[in-house]
């Protein structure tokens, strides 16, 4: 429980700058740069590495496509909590430790006017999380402890923000 104060704060923190850039109309686009394997569903994954991208993550994106998704590398196994703020669309999160799954978030709702938003918590230790479109987890019958092979692209695959919808 030392981790949620600190959680806590970066919530608050990311809340602050990411309000500004979403009340400007930002809607973060990053390039595919990886995909993976769930079934037999491949997913094209944009990769956000470090906090900023982080911190804004989906955030303002009306739709995500069956076959999209965004994977955020941790920079160290840690509990880690997301919320929905300024989000419009609800999501799947799939939470991921050395390659397999260790937790899942089915819907987590969107929270647009990012007040009195829920946390979604990883509940273990984990290095990685995959948001996927809502309902992605029971079509694909994802479970705890199925492998998640992530594929790193040799290059980026830039798409402009009317392909990404």
């Amino acid at each position: 429980m030392k981790n949620t104060g600190y959680k806590i704060l970066l919530a608050v923190l990311s809340w602050s700058w990411a309000s500004t850039v979403v009340g400007a109309q930002t809607v973060q686009y990053l390039p595919i740069t990886a995909k993976v394997q769930l079934g037999s569903q491949t997913v094209n994954l944009e990769v956000a590495r470090t906090s900023q991208e982080m911190m804004i993550g989906l955030m303002g994106r009306k739709d995500i496509p069956a076959d999209r998704g965004m994977l955020f590398m941790l920079p160290q196994p840690q509990y880690i909590s997301f919320w929905m703020a300024h989000c419009y669309t609800p999501i799947d999160m799939v939470f991921i430790q050395q390659g397999k799954i260790a937790s899942l978030t089915e819907k987590a709702k969107p929270c647009p006017e990012a007040k009195n938003c829920p946390l979604y918590p990883s509940k273990v230790m984990v290095d990685q999380v995959l948001e996927l479109r809502a309902g992605q987890i029971s079509a694909l019958k994802l479970k705890v402890k199925d492998p998640v092979p992530v594929s790193f692209l040799a290059s980026p695959i830039y798409l402009s923000p009317i392909t990404q919808r």
